[in-house]
């Protein structure tokens, strides 16, 4: 059997969040406080990042209650959680995307989208804020991101505490992911563009030399948070397994979630 969508019902909830080593479960939980306290004192890289960093589209009929539209459930149920917790998705056109920033409009150049693939397991974008300061936003599987953070980040307390809980995450049956960024001066932004767009109208071996270039600026990242997701499994799936089992017929499920997460 396949897992997300025959399994599960691939329709994701998020449900917990690492920011910077602090753990927030059940953060739509109107009940618990902490996360809101804690994000009152300022604006919080990470939910912004969560608001930017994606490919959803959004249907403009109802400005109210938008509605989100993507390929991806997990970042669907990301952006939707980030607008419930102040940093709403508004908008996007082919060089900029609009988020409303608790309660400050913010336009947001985005440079670049580098595409997730089964390969890569990782999606980025190069952005420009409003006060002109450049970043490379990277998510990913643990694995992936661990090998292109920068070597102090790679022994830092924050990290070895999110990996330790995310281990917990995944043994709960969620999915994560991780995200992490790093600024970038304008010089270094332009140089690796050029490199980007000749990437992208490379005709022979164009796949391989996208991923080279990717990783020129996907590299030497600050770990900044995590996610933690839930499929919820299908009716009967628990009792149709064990039924099967009983029955000596082996089950084996293919998965490209983590190995715990499909345990």
């Amino acid at each position: 059997t396949d897992k997300t969508g025959t399994l599960t019902c691939n329709e994701m909830v998020l449900k917990h969040l690492v920011i910077e080593g602090e753990t927030y479960l059940n953060c739509k939980d109107s009940r618990l406080k902490k996360l809101e306290v804690d994000l009152s004192s300022g604006e919080d890289l990470f939910l912004t990042m969560l608001s930017i960093c994606h490919t959803v589209m959004i249907d403009n009929s109802d400005s109210e209650n938008p509605c989100f539209q993507g390929s991806s459930p997990d970042e669907l149920a990301m952006v939707e959680t980030a607008s419930e917790l102040g940093y709403k998705f508004l908008d996007r056109s082919s060089e900029t995307i609009t988020i409303n920033s608790k309660g400050a409009t913010i336009r947001i150049k985005i440079f670049a989208v580098i595409e997730f693939t089964s390969t890569r397991k990782r999606m980025s974008i190069l952005a420009k804020f409003p006060d002109d300061q450049y970043y490379i936003m990277c998510k990913g599987a643990d694995s992936i991101i661990l090998e292109i953070l920068n070597s102090e980040e790679k022994v830092g307390l924050n990290l070895i505490k999110s990996l330790n809980i995310l281990e917990k995450f995944a043994s709960e049956g969620l999915r994560t992911l991780c995200f992490a960024y790093r600024k970038l001066e304008e010089s270094e932004a332009l140089a690796w563009l050029s490199d980007w767009h000749d990437a992208l109208n490379t005709v022979t071996g164009r796949q391989d030399m996208v991923d080279s270039v990717a990783g020129m600026i996907e590299k030497d990242l600050v770990f900044l948070g995590a996610t933690g997701v839930e499929d919820r499994l299908q009716d009967k799936v628990p009792e149709t397994v064990e039924t099967l089992i009983k029955a000596n017929i082996k089950v084996w499920m293919l998965t490209g979630d983590r190995y715990e997460t499909g345990i």
